[in-house]
């Protein structure tokens, strides 16, 4: 069978089960939410900003999201995606964890792809969505909604929550932790696998909509450093000279700042790497 993202769904045709958890950041993250999505139900583009999504005219008239990130130096550019790039991320995570509803607890930045990704994750398989603050995770009651849900944090968010009783047995009952955004510190590392943590360590950017490489919670607890094997939408490569990571996605951006991407092209990233025989 198919899974449930092969087809192109238009915006307007997705199921949104969201609620918030009450908090500031948790009721903002909704109103942006449902803000963006009266845009897309609309086929317009839709540009993000800290503050409030709008919409965008497009010369081609086509629907595309321009995410903020980060550039070198400090400098924000606008990277650029369509339904296409941002729904071959989603088929290549579920080809690795499996096609089930993918639902979320959601506090990163929308206006990120990070953070818009978990949307995007949960539209297409009918999941559901939690809009929080992370912190939120630290009450009972928003324990008590983790079970069954995936959450994506950066390692400082894990490390506070874990210092917590209640923010770990919220971690706890999380179906899984995408865990990117930054290097994880060995005594971290460490902590969550003594605490035995649904932790997947994975690794992606804006250009790529996200992970691009995951490692699986049993081999991370089981010792297995790294994140993981490149997933089935994307390759991955060193170059020998420089030893930078090197990605060709089908979920690579449409553009970046002023520079534009072909389908098939090689992303030379910043970072530095290596692969061993595992990959």
């Amino acid at each position: 069978m198919a899974n449930l993202t092969t087809m192109m769904i238009p915006y307007s045709d997705r199921i949104c089960n969201w609620e918030s958890s009450g908090s500031l950041k948790g009721n903002f993250l909704l109103h942006y939410a449902k803000k963006a999505f009266y845009i897309l139900q609309n086929n317009n583009s839709v540009i993000f900003s800290p503050d409030i999504p709008s919409e965008k005219c497009e010369v081609n008239a086509t629907t595309v999201l321009h995410f903020l990130s980060g550039g070198t130096g400090g400098k924000s550019e606008y990277v650029t995606h369509n339904g296409v790039t941002l729904g071959a991320a989603v088929d290549g995570l579920i080809q690795k964890i499996g096609d089930h509803p993918l639902s979320s607890i959601c506090c990163l930045p929308l206006w990120h792809v990070g953070g818009w990704m978990q949307l995007e994750r949960a539209w297409r398989t009918d999941g559901q969505i939690l809009f929080c603050d992370f912190r939120d995770l630290l009450k009972p009651a928003i324990a008590e909604k983790m079970t069954g849900k995936w959450i994506s944090l950066v390692p400082t968010q894990v490390k506070e929550l874990v210092e917590s009783k209640q923010g770990l047995r919220s971690l706890q009952k999380a179906k899984g932790i995408f865990l990117g955004g930054a290097a994880m510190h060995f005594q971290l590392r460490e902590t969550i696998r003594k605490l035995e943590l649904p932790v997947y360590p994975c690794y992606g950017s804006s250009e790529t909509a996200g992970m691009v490489s995951l490692l699986e919670s049993e081999e991370f607890l089981n010792g297995m450093n790294g994140v993981g094997q490149a997933l089935d939408h994307a390759q991955i490569r060193i170059d020998p000279l420089k030893a930078q990571l090197e990605i060709m996605a089908t979920s690579l951006c449409l553009s970046r700042g002023n520079h534009t991407y072909a389908p098939g092209t090689w992303l030379k990233t910043a970072d530095y790497g290596e692969l061993d025989s595992r990959r």
